[in-house]
Order: structure tokens, then C-alpha cells, then sequence
């Protein structure tokens, strides 16, 4: 099995989808059930042996890309690693996302 790392970009989404869902449902168990939901498969996708999801390379650096639900994991092979780089809604247009300029918080 290969070693699974979050960037922190993967972090805060993660988090911004579980605020998103508990505000949305009224429930932090749902919001906690998903984000689990999505973990699993993040450990699924090291797990795996060869290469799976979509090149996604024209967002980045060997950057590929995997469905769950209405959410696109996109993550990349470093290595013996799977990092995950982004978890984010399918409604959003992923090419324009990576496209814009990161601002300061």
C-alpha cells in the first residue's frame, strides 16, 4: 500500500465540506459520516496497485482525478505516496479553480 498524505488545500476542503453539510442537514454526525466516506476511498485509491483516475495533468503536475458522490477527489503519485491535492464539488468548474491566482488569507 502506498502512503496517503493530504496537502493542507485537501485539509480545508475537507473541513469547508463538513461545515457545509452539518449547516446544510443540521447534523455533525451526517457532516463526520461523509467526510469518513471520503477518506475511505482517499485510502482506497493508495491502496490500489498501478495507476486509476482520470490525467488531469492540464491542472497541474500529474495531478489525476476520481468521482465520489457529487465531489472529485483530485489527487497525484509521488512515489511509493498518494497525495491528495483537492476535494471538490463537482459543480465547479476544477479548470478555472486552478487557473485562478491564490489569495492571502
Amino acid at each position: 500500500m502506498r502512503r496517503l498524505s493530504y496537502l493542507d488545500e485537501a485539509r480545508d476542503d475537507l473541513r469547508e465540506i463538513a461545515a457545509y453539510i452539518a449547516t446544510a442537514t443540521g447534523s455533525r454526525a451526517v457532516a463526520q459520516h461523509f467526510i469518513a466516506t471520503l477518506r475511505a476511498k482517499c485510502r482506497h485509491i493508495a491502496e490500489l496497485a498501478g495507476t486509476h483516475g482520470t490525467d488531469r495533468s492540464q491542472l497541474g503536475a500529474e495531478i489525476r482525478s476520481t468521482p465520489i458522490g457529487r465531489y472529485i477527489i483530485l489527487f497525484r503519485y509521488t512515489g511509493d505516496a498518494v497525495e491528495i491535492v483537492n476535494v471538490l464539488h463537482a459543480s465547479r468548474d476544477v479548470t478555472t479553480y486552478y487557473s485562478e491566482p491564490e489569495t492571502e488569507s
